[in-house]
């Protein structure tokens, strides 16, 4: 009988027992005769009695579980979203591709003519110098305002 119980408590620590299995545990452990080697898992299986007895009036409203609501509604403005992001995904890839001979020809101007090239040139340059000296004309004034500070030592003494 020792044996006997002591694979079936070993069957039941490895989680393999049977129902059958677990009541002969619990009989053996609520009857008045048990081993001394078991006598420490005897308060266990009491309380695993003693809770099965516990009753509780408690009913669950499970009421909200019936219900069904109508997927189509959330269907449409998902659709609507994935389409916007498509036609938006679309758009700017076809912009940001867009290589056909206008865009070419309104960045760019070919001349023929040297004399008019160099006029082209010219005449670009001076936009850029204008632009060069409105540009670095605040810098300038900084750089004289911190000489002024004498924060940093440009010269040495």
């Amino acid at each position: 009988m020792q044996s006997t119980i002591d694979h079936l408590i070993q069957k039941y620590w490895d989680g393999e027992s049977s129902l059958e299995e677990e009541r002969q545990l619990k009989d053996y452990f609520n009857s008045g005769s048990v081993d001394d080697a078991h006598k420490s898992l005897i308060p266990m299986f009491r309380y695993y009695k003693s809770e099965s007895k516990l009753t509780t009036d408690f009913v669950p409203d499970l009421s909200f579980t019936n219900e069904s609501k109508p997927k189509v509604r959330y269907l449409i403005p998902k659709i609507m979203a994935v389409a916007a992001s498509l036609l938006l995904l679309l758009t700017v890839t076809y912009n940001q591709l867009d290589v056909s001979d206008t865009s070419y020809n309104n960045k760019y101007t070919e001349v023929e003519n040297p004399d008019e090239a160099l006029a082209i040139a010219v005449e670009a340059l001076g936009f850029l110098g204008t632009k060069y000296k409105k540009g670095t004309a605040p810098v300038s004034k900084g750089l004289k305002n911190l000489e002024k500070t004498d924060v940093f030592n440009f010269t040495k003494k």
